[in-house]
């Protein structure tokens, strides 16, 4: 069968060409000419949950929010509850037990001498609502000890406890390689752990092949990959890469400005393929979907071997069991790897059963997840983008270099040669050139503090916002991208550093017919805002 299906990716490219549109019709579902009816799909409808995720917008899913802005897990963890003590009021306090949006319930307290005078306080958004005895005013008459007059209380945060669940959570070890210790979200951990169970179940049934390597006892082999560890990596190399060319063109600047000018026509080369900042990272092929939490991977299989998915995983005893309890489940499968579980989140029109588990951590829709689970890429980023400027200009940098100059008053040295080391020079052999003055040049050094000091946050942002234009399949024209540059500074000066950041990022990550005026940002922001809330 290896015949039909590439085994890796040194063939020829013709040959290549066709086993990949082979296996591509293959895991579609779709009767192909070359492939023998034997090793058809049995199911030739297909399934709808086995997604090509090198398509379309599934190729960024859990990486994009629903206007297509890079986002990140927020690791921050869930605040399940918050628990103290009230301050004192009417000679009392009580203990108090509230959620993470400041919801719950100052408890009961009782009078010290007549336990049937007693109340409590509903807690709403951290305020403490006004409450009194239940038998006030008649308390004294009643039970001959005074109650609580209506009151409030407030929340003492001193001394309080906060209770949280991570975002990331780690797999049981039983599914898991001995040398791994992989994690995902945490309802997403929960799927799969009943997924696995399903699977034990059924070999103790006898319902599928326990020969299987990898379709009878699931094994998590790779999951959640942190995007900072991701990008961190990726930029060291970015940047040792750079800094080679530099020298290798014999690229030397005085100071940051000239560093910035040979800098960007570099970029304007290659960024596109090859991001410099991480927002645009995040969206790009060099970082996989891993890192949306979302992830499960039960095998090490190498990519490029169409041969190995079709033996292993298309035509094991077991793939229509594994096909259906995925779905049942919430899974999606990775059509072009098919051993890569993804979380499928959708919950209109159709509910995934995904949400079951999510709703255990209160997430009751699709933007409830990315909103409580994700944060945005380029708030945070942006100060790290400054940083990596000084850091870049600094790996290229070299300690001084010489430059002739036509003043030979100003010069440290004189070099003299003969004409024969310059090629297609008339002059015979021998015969000596005049002395050529020459001057050393020192780059500037900066330390952050001076570096800051020096350029304002208006050059920064024109300087991210340029090569955020640059990375991206912009349809803005020269002038255009020039106009929302100076729009979005003013949207700095006037609003702030994030609002001017999100306006800018909403509207390059999903464009529109640009008019070049503050009032269309702002006409496409409420658009956008609009569209939120449908």
């Amino acid at each position: 069968m290896a015949k039909f299906y590439a085994e890796n990716n040194k063939e020829g490219a013709r040959s290549l060409f066709i086993k990949r549109a082979i296996y591509k019709s293959f895991s579609a579902g779709i009767p192909a000419a070359a492939v023998p009816p034997a090793v058809r799909k049995r199911n030739e409808e297909g399934y709808p949950h086995l997604i090509n995720f090198n398509f379309g917008e599934k190729y960024l899913y859990g990486r994009v929010d629903r206007l297509f802005v890079p986002m990140e897990i927020d690791n921050t963890p869930i605040i399940d509850k918050v628990t103290g003590i009230t301050s004192t009021n009417a000679n009392h306090m009580h203990k108090y037990q509230i959620d993470k949006d400041g919801n719950g319930w100052a408890l009961e307290a009782s009078h010290p001498n007549e336990s049937r005078i007693r109340h409590m306080h509903q807690i709403r958004k951290g305020v403490v609502q006004a409450a009194q005895s239940n038998c006030y005013p008649k308390c004294e008459e009643l039970y001959g000890e005074a109650g609580a007059p209506p009151h409030t209380h407030n929340l003492f945060s001193k001394g309080s406890r906060t209770t949280t669940t991570p975002k990331i959570k780690k797999f049981n070890p039983k599914f898991v390689r001995r040398d791994t210790n992989p994690g995902a979200l945490n309802f997403v951990v929960d799927a799969f752990s009943d997924l696995t169970q399903q699977f034990e179940k059924a070999v103790l049934l006898g319902k599928i092949d326990t020969q299987d390597k990898f379709l009878s006892t699931l094994k998590v082999y790779k999951a959640y990959q942190s995007p900072k560890g991701l990008y961190d990596s990726y930029r060291l190399t970015y940047f040792d890469v750079i800094a080679k060319i530099f020298k290798e063109n014999k690229i030397k600047a005085r100071d940051y400005d000239e560093f910035l000018k040979n800098l960007m026509p570099m970029l304007l080369r290659s960024a596109k393929t090859n991001p410099i900042t991480k927002v645009a990272f995040i969206k790009s092929r060099r970082c996989p979907v891993n890192c949306s939490g979302l992830v499960v991977e039960i095998a090490n299989l190498d990519f490029s071997n169409d041969y190995e998915k079709v033996v292993k995983f298309y035509n094991s005893n077991n793939w229509e069991f594994y096909v259906q309890a995925c779905a049942s489940y919430g899974f999606m499968i990775d059509r072009n790897a098919p051993w890569r579980l993804i979380a499928d989140i959708g919950s209109d029109p159709i509910r995934s059963p995904m949400m079951d588990y999510a709703e255990e951590y209160g997430f009751n829709s699709t933007n409830d997840i990315i909103e409580n689970s994700y944060k945005t890429v380029h708030l945070e980023y942006y100060e790290n983008f400054k940083k990596n400027l000084l850091e870049l200009y600094n790996k290229t940098k070299v300690r001084s270099y010489y430059v002739p100059t036509d003043d030979g008053t100003d010069y440290v040295r004189r070099i003299q040669t003969d004409a024969a080391s310059y090629t297609g020079d008339p002059r015979p052999f021998g015969t000596p050139l005049p002395p050529t003055a020459q001057k050393v040049i020192v780059p500037q050094t900066y330390s952050q503090t001076t570096f800051f000091a020096k350029y304002p946050e208006e050059h920064f942002l024109k300087t991210y916002f340029e090569i955020r234009f640059i990375e991206e399949e912009s349809q803005f024209a020269d002038n255009e991208k020039d106009l929302m540059i100076d729009d979005c500074i003013e949207l700095y000066r006037a609003n702030g550093l994030a609002n001017c950041l999100n306006s800018f990022e909403r509207i390059l990550n999903k464009p529109f017919d640009y008019s070049g005026s503050l009032s269309y940002i702002r006409r496409q922001l409420s658009a956008i805002s609009n569209e939120e809330e449908l």
